[in-house]
């Protein structure tokens, strides 16, 4: 863990164009480009987020980068289930 930890920490990220360089962004969560570990990575993380989700009772839909958490329920039950989806969301991220 302590490697990937090291490999997807402490990057930055600027524009070069044909004015010049913008300011360097220091980034919280990246890969490099090209990584070829990019897309292991992502269905590592992706599948994660399912096993959350059903924890939280709370569906589940992904679609290559694209996912959905979502729940049916009768009209009086739309404030606990906002509190569901609130908690299980904050578990994800």
């Amino acid at each position: 863990m302590t490697w990937s930890r090291s490999y997807l920490s402490g990057r930055s990220f600027s524009v070069l164009s044909d004015t010049g360089m913008s300011a360097t962004v220091n980034l919280t969560y990246s890969l490099p480009q090209r990584c070829t570990l990019g897309p292991l990575l992502y269905i590592t993380y992706a599948s994660k987020m399912q096993d959350v989700a059903e924890r939280h009772g709370v569906g589940f839909h992904g679609y290559a980068d694209n996912t959905q958490v979502r729940n049916l329920v009768q009209m009086e039950e739309a404030s606990l289930i906002k509190q569901v989806m609130t908690n299980c969301v904050a578990h994800i991220v």
